[in-house]
């Protein structure tokens, strides 16, 4: 009867060691993932105020053509934005352009600080005011993309916020 016991003990030490030891990995990864939605989250937060504060600004300095607004395109706010932040540091009259100018400037800047691969889509309306910021997230996992604004497809992994807000 002794030698049937004779090595038992340590299979189930084995076993056991197994089983901890997958269940350390399971709790490893599991931490890699809630970084990574920890990091989605706080672009998602960082977009969305983001967004609010280029809706403020839009409200401040309305354009006379909702067509031809330099707020459409507010990637091109750094090109020559130094120009038009000199009109606001001296005691001059502004024109809409080199406000909408000083203001996406400023605003860019603090996209690129706070979700760094943040790409804005702004579109004004009679009745409202439409942006969208798209961000690269860590999800990357092979679904198709979203649209985000409606016609522009975004690669898989993109995360996407869309502000809409009336005049």
């Amino acid at each position: 009867m002794r030698q049937l016991n004779r090595g038992g003990s340590l299979i189930e030490a084995l076993v056991s060691t197994v089983l901890l030891s997958m269940g350390a990995v399971g709790m490893l990864g599991m931490q890699g993932h809630a970084l990574a939605y920890g990091h989605d989250s706080q672009s998602a937060i960082a977009a969305t105020l983001l967004a609010q504060d280029l809706v403020a600004r839009i409200r401040a300095n309305p354009p006379e053509d909702l067509s031809n607004s330099p707020y459409l395109n507010p990637d091109a706010g750094l090109a020559d934005a130094a120009d038009h932040i000199t009109c606001q540091q001296a005691d001059t009259h502004c024109t809409h352009a080199q406000l909408a100018a000083a203001d996406l400037s400023q605003w860019l800047k603090a996209l690129q600080q706070h979700v760094s691969d943040g790409t804005p889509q702004v579109q004004l309306h009679a009745e409202r005011i439409d942006v969208w910021i798209a961000w690269q997230g860590s999800d990357n996992d092979g679904s198709p993309g979203v649209a985000c604004p409606p016609g522009h497809t975004l690669p898989a992994g993109a995360q996407c916020i869309h502000l809409q807000s009336p005049w």
